[in-house]
This record gives structure tokens, sequence and C-alpha cells, in this order.
């Protein structure tokens, strides 16, 4: 244990060029995908401990966004390798094939059902990997968490295109899976959309999409849902359906990448990157307001005016589907 937090805060090095804090992307060495970003002081690598970074901190602007980097990082760190650990485990116990799993429900089919951090590849051969949050307890197990949000934490959701296209956060506490990846994803096999919503008096609702897809960054990751089913109501809308809020069809936008059809930037109205239209029934990137007003807050408005206090959207294959059921799959039988 010891070994394994001086590794952690051992990994983080801070430079300051000419007085001014510069930005240094981690990377996983062992997958190459970008983690985070965090400002670093100017700290030997091997010398860079608990005390160096606290008194590094006075270097740095805004020391309140400046720790929670360093706990974004250091906690993504311990999900690495807590899910190394659990794949170790797994293959000691002979319980997977030598194939990777592509998503959360390989796992829950092979008999893992304990809810945390997995690696999963975008296919069986090892391509794309990347470690996720899996839901293995709500509605049949093998939920991969592709975004998350809780009142109580203080992760900053007004971000850039890149930032949403990339993917932010600390997973299993509030994150953004990464719109990329959500293509790869959901383009490779027929997938479901769970969203799980609870307001500010404790009540839970759910929505469920029998299909769900977003094409890629050309196409501005439009949004393709179908066969609603629930108790919050269907504020996504399906083809048919052409409601100037519904988010279905609609490129997804942030303040830097105005894709709705509004005369304004809904994304910079509303704080937070969206699939918007004029604007949208759901917005659930927007940062969290307790209050009853439809145009702050974090809303399902097709549940209710309530401010959300915490919001979840899983998905999982639709392994009774057939892959023709969307155009997307046609290419692909």
């Amino acid at each position: 244990m010891i070994l394994m937090i001086t590794m952690l805060t051992t990994v983080w090095q801070v430079s300051m060029v000419n007085g001014l804090q510069q930005k240094i992307s981690i990377y996983d060495p062992d997958e190459s995908i970008v983690r985070c970003r965090a400002p670093f002081p100017k700290t030997s690598l091997l010398k860079c401990d608990i005390n160096s970074i606290r008194n590094e901190s006075q270097h740095v602007r805004n020391e309140g966004v400046f720790l929670n980097t360093i706990y974004e990082c250091l906690t993504i760190q311990i999900n690495n390798f807590r899910a190394r650990m659990t794949r170790l485990a797994l293959s000691r116990s002979h319980s997977l094939t030598k194939t990777f799993a592509t998503d959360c429900y390989d796992y829950y089919a092979s008999g893992m059902n304990v809810t945390g951090p997995y690696n999963v590849s975008s296919s069986p051969y090892g391509i794309r990997q990347k470690t996720v949050w899996c839901e293995m307890s709500v509605d049949g197990g093998g939920w991969m968490v592709v975004q998350a949000r809780l009142y109580t934490s203080q992760i900053f959701f007004n971000r850039l295109w890149r930032d949403y296209k990339l993917g932010f956060g600390v997973i299993g506490v509030e994150n953004w899976f990464g719109l990329e990846d959500l293509y790869t994803w959901t383009n490779a096999q027929p997938y479901n959309l769970r969203i799980d919503l609870v307001d500010a008096e404790g009540r839970k609702a759910y929505v469920k999409y029998d299909q769900f897809f977003i094409e890629g960054e050309d196409d501005g990751y439009k949004l393709h849902v179908n066969g609603y089913s629930g108790t919050a109501g269907n504020a996504f809308g399906e083809e048919q359906e052409s409601k100037r809020e519904n988010s279905y069809g609609m490129k997804f936008s942030t303040v830097d990448r105005d894709n709705d059809n509004s005369e304004r930037n809904c994304a910079d109205d509303l704080e937070g990157g969206w699939w918007y239209n004029a604007c949208t029934q759901a917005k659930l990137n927007s940062p969290f307001v307790m209050s009853e007003n439809y145009k702050v807050g974090v809303k399902w408005l097709t549940w209710t005016k309530r401010p959300l206090t915490e919001v979840t959207m899983m998905i999982r294959p639709s392994k009774n589907i057939l892959k023709t059921v969307s155009p997307n799959f046609l290419s692909k039988t």
C-alpha cells in the first residue's frame, strides 16, 4: 500500500514557464489515452510528494482548482489500478477467454457482478482500451456508465468541444465518457441506453431506449434513440416526432461549437454541452441549481421541474436486437 501511494504521488510534476502556469497532458503509458490535465509547479519528479504538492500550490492562481485536479488524477490512477487487479484475478481464475471484454456485459456474463472499474476494449482484439465504471446491480446488470453527475461533486461540466470529445472527470464519481469513444462503441453493435434520475426530494425515475447510437464527429455526433420506456417521460423524443425541444437527430453543441437550432447558443446559455435543439427538454450537463425555474439547473422536464441531484447515463449491448435495426449497422452485418 505504501508503494502504491508513493507511485501515485510521484506521477505529477509541475513546471512553470516564465512564471506562468503550464498544463501538461497526462497519459496512461499502457493505453496512450489522455486521462486528465493538471497544472504542475517546478518540482523534481522523484521528489514530488504530498508535502511538495502542498508547498507548490501557492504558485497556482486558484488553489481549489489545483487540488481538485490532483484529486481527479489520483482517483483515476487508483481506479486504473483496481481495474488491472480485477483483470489479473479473472485471468487466474480462467473466467475469461483470451479475447478482450468489449463492455461491462461481457464481465457480467462471465460471472463478475461487483460494481466498479473495469478495463474494456472497442474490439475483442484489444483495440482502443479504456477503463470504465460498470454498474452490475441495476436492471439486470452489465451497464457501462457513460455519464454521471452528483450534486455534491465539484467537477466542472461547462467545457469546450475537445473535452467533451475526449472525455473528462473521475469514473465512479462524476464523469463524461467522451463522444469519440461513445461513437466507437455504439457503432460496433446495437446498444440500449438507460438514464437514472434522482430529484432534490429523493424521488427516483428512469428512462430507457432500446436503440441508441451517435454519429461521428464529421456529423456533429448526432443523437439517435428509439424504443422509449420508463417513468420519466421521453425528453429526447424519437424519429417520428418534430418538437423543437427534442434532441433526436441533433448534433452535439458546446460553448465553442454551436450546432443547435436556436438563435442563441444553448450550450452557452445553459452552461453545458448537450444535444440541443431550440433548446431542450433535457439538460443533464448544466450546473446544479436548486430551483424549479426550468431555465436553470440539471433537469429532465418531461418528468419534473424540480432540480435533479443525481444523474447516471449507462449503455448495455442489445443482445436480443438484430444489427439491422439501424441503418448505421447495415454495412456491418
